[in-house]
C-alpha cells in the first residue's frame, strides 16, 4: 500500500482526554515488570531475618537452605507480580521497612531488581525500586507479599 497514509479518527472527548494526559498517566503502575520465568533467585529480608531462595526451573519451585528443600512458590510469585502503585511520588522513605526483596534475573541487561516496601500509613506503603522511590501502593498488597514469604519459609 505504497503512497497511502494511515488516518486515525478520535472523538472530541478522546482528544480532550489525550491532551490532558501527563507523565504519570503514561507510566506503568506495576512494580515487578520482568518475566517471572527469568527469576533465578530471591534474596528476602523480612522481620529482621534474611532468606535466600534459588529458583529451580520455570514452575515457581524454589530451593532453600543447605538441605535444598523444594518449596512451591506460586503464591509468592503471584503476590510479587500483583504489586501495583496507586499513585506516584519521589518522597523519601522514612517509615518502617516492611519487606525487602531482591529478585535475581537471568538477564544480561538487568540481572537483578530490588523492591523495598516501607510503611507509609495504615493504608499505604511507600515503594522503592532499585533505590529510587516510585510511589504508594495499598498496604494490603505488602501484607499479601509478606504472608506469602512467611508461608514459604516458615
Amino acid at each position: 500500500m505504497e503512497g497511502s497514509a494511515l488516518v486515525y479518527k478520535i472523538t472530541g472527548e478522546e482528544y480532550q482526554t489525550l491532551m490532558k494526559a501527563g507523565y504519570d498517566d503514561l507510566r506503568h503502575t506495576q512494580l515487578f515488570t520482568a518475566d517471572t520465568e527469568k527469576i533465578t533467585g530471591l534474596e528476602i529480608t523480612l522481620d529482621g531475618e534474611s532468606y535466600t531462595l534459588t529458583a529451580k526451573g520455570e514452575d515457581n519451585i524454589f530451593l532453600t537452605g543447605e538441605e535444598e528443600e523444594e518449596l512451591e512458590g506460586d503464591d509468592l510469585v503471584t503476590a510479587l507480580t500483583a504489586l501495583n502503585l496507586d499513585s506516584f511520588t519521589d518522597q523519601a522513605a522514612d517509615g518502617q521497612e516492611e519487606i525487602r526483596i531482591k529478585v535475581l534475573l537471568d538477564s544480561e541487561t538487568h540481572p537483578s531488581m530490588e523492591i523495598v516496601l516501607n510503611r507509609y500509613d495504615g493504608e499505604s506503603c511507600l515503594a522503592q525500586v532499585d533505590g529510587q522511590t516510585v510511589g504508594l501502593l495499598p498496604r494490603s498488597q505488602a501484607v499479601d507479599l509478606m504472608e506469602a514469604v512467611n508461608a514459604l519459609v516458615l
